[in-house]
């Protein structure tokens, strides 16, 4: 047997013990509710977007479009904001997150700018997604990297899976009285 066969047959499994390893266990939680969050927010604001500019009297496609199209510039802006020497991957997650929950509470106060605060949360979001892939391709090792991505991709698409269903859940119990209630303020 040829000593590169050796060495592969010998190398060791990644499995998701090594993801939750002691080490890694508080970096890993962390990332999965994170990657559930932006599921979540990602897909229920592709959900609710229509309903809440129709519900400000902004219904069309080119509003709609406008929103999508505030993500482009904020894969500009993550890369520019990784490389600031002050920032780094952490920090730049932190700052995109924290601005997008801001914007997202903003929808509230702000109806009169329903658009702007709609990409603005989108534009922001972006920004944490792309920082969040970099994050975790240099927070794990090479050898379980690949099983960590798979873990923590499914824990988002779960996230964007499960809200509809919360949502919709939601709606019969409160018969959309809070959510009524929320988006008189958008009008």
């Amino acid at each position: 047997m040829d000593k590169v066969q050796e060495g592969y047959i010998k190398r060791e499994r990644a499995s998701l013990r090594k993801v939750f390893s002691p080490k890694n266990r508080r970096m890993t939680i962390c990332l999965l509710v994170l990657k559930f969050s932006i599921g979540f927010v990602i897909y229920g604001m592709t959900f609710i977007s229509p309903y809440l500019l129709d519900r400000a009297g902004e219904s069309g496609l080119t509003k709609i479009i406008i929103t999508y199209l505030a993500e482009f510039p904020s894969l500009f802006l993550a890369l520019a904001a990784v490389e600031f020497k002050y920032f780094g991957r952490r920090n730049t997650l932190l700052i995109a997150m924290i601005m997008c929950l801001l914007a997202m509470i903003s929808i509230i106060t702000f109806e009169s700018l329903l658009v702007f605060v709609l990409s603005a949360s989108r534009f922001f979001l972006k920004i944490g997604q792309t920082i969040f892939w970099a994050l975790i391709s240099e927070s794990y090792p090479t050898t379980y990297r690949s099983v960590t991505i798979g873990a923590i991709s499914g824990c988002g698409r779960f996230g964007a899976v499960i809200m509809p269903t919360i949502c919709f859940s939601l709606s019969t119990v409160f018969s959309l009285k809070l959510l009524c209630m929320l988006l008189q303020r958008c009008q």
